[in-house]
């Protein structure tokens, strides 16, 4: 596992553990009983404020993810049925703020790109799962200005 993936795990680890513990147990709600209206997450008709948490059919954690007043606003994750992590995003008042990260089902990052205000900004990468450079894009404000790829593995 590369040393960005080893980083983000750790936080993962906080995220997913002892720094949401804390938080009172009726700050966190299920998805399913948030409505959605434009960009803002309502419990009740009124802008929510909390953890919210989702999971697959069999219970398994699927995502969770941070609102103030009803806005993303702080970590948000989403892992494989199999428990392995599969995106991860720092969010501001509704917005992407920082790297989004992909990953592959085996843990290796399959992309990163860098939001500012939702909007991306700076080189992308994308990974093939055996860690292999797959591309490299440069966008500047959403206008993707290069891209170049890369073959998987045995191929020309």
């Amino acid at each position: 596992m590369n040393q960005c993936a080893i980083m983000i795990a750790a936080a993962l680890l906080t995220l997913s553990g002892t720094a949401l513990a804390a938080e009172p147990s009726a700050a966190v709600v299920p998805l399913s009983q948030l409505q959605k209206e434009g960009d803002l997450h309502l419990l009740n008709g009124a802008p929510f404020t909390g953890t919210v948490i989702d999971t697959y059919p069999d219970g398994a954690r699927k995502a969770r993810f941070q609102v103030l007043d009803g806005k993303a606003d702080g970590a948000w994750a989403e892992w494989y049925p199999d428990g392995a992590i599969r995106f991860y995003s720092e969010w501001r008042t509704g917005k992407g703020e920082g790297q989004f990260l992909y990953f592959h089902p085996n843990g290796e990052i399959s992309e990163r790109v860098t939001s500012r205000a939702d909007i991306w900004d700076g080189v992308a990468e994308g990974w093939h799962p055996d860690g292999r450079k797959a591309f490299e894009r440069v966008y500047q404000a959403c206008t993707a200005l290069s891209d170049r790829r890369f073959p998987a593995s045995g191929e020309d």
